[in-house]
C-alpha cells in the first residue's frame, strides 16, 4: 500500500466514522428526547395561535398575566404545576379571572 493510499484510507474511514457516529447520535438522542412543550397551540387544528401571554400566580395567591414587552414579562418563568399557565390572548387571559400586570 502506498502513502498516498494509506491517506486516503484512512480519511475515508474518519469521514465514515464521523458520519456514522452523527447518524447514531441523530437516532438515539430522538428517541431520548421527551417533546417540549410549544407556545403555540396545541394541535393544527387550532391555527398555530401563538400562546405568548403568561399567566403567573404571585406568593399571594394573585393570578397576574404578563404582555410582552412588560417590564418584568422576561423573568417571569411559568410553573404549570403551581397553576400557572400560557394565554393566546388578552380577552381568554381576562375571561378566565386573570387580571394584568401593573407594571
Amino acid at each position: 500500500m502506498t502513502r498516498r493510499t494509506k491517506n486516503i484510507f484512512y480519511w475515508t474511514m474518519w469521514i465514515l466514522t464521523c458520519n456514522l457516529s452523527a447518524i447514531v447520535l441523530r437516532l438515539t438522542s430522538r428517541y431520548r428526547r421527551r417533546p417540549r412543550r410549544s407556545v403555540y397551540g396545541r394541535s393544527p387544528a387550532a391555527g398555530f395561535r401563538p400562546r405568548l401571554i403568561k399567566g403567573n400566580v404571585n406568593s399571594k395567591g394573585e393570578r397576574i398575566y404578563h404582555m410582552p414587552g412588560q417590564h418584568y414579562y422576561n423573568k417571569t418563568q411559568i410553573d404549570e404545576g403551581k397553576g400557572e399557565r400560557w394565554f393566546c390572548t388578552e380577552q381568554e387571559a381576562a375571561g378566565a379571572g386573570w387580571r394584568k400586570a401593573k407594571v
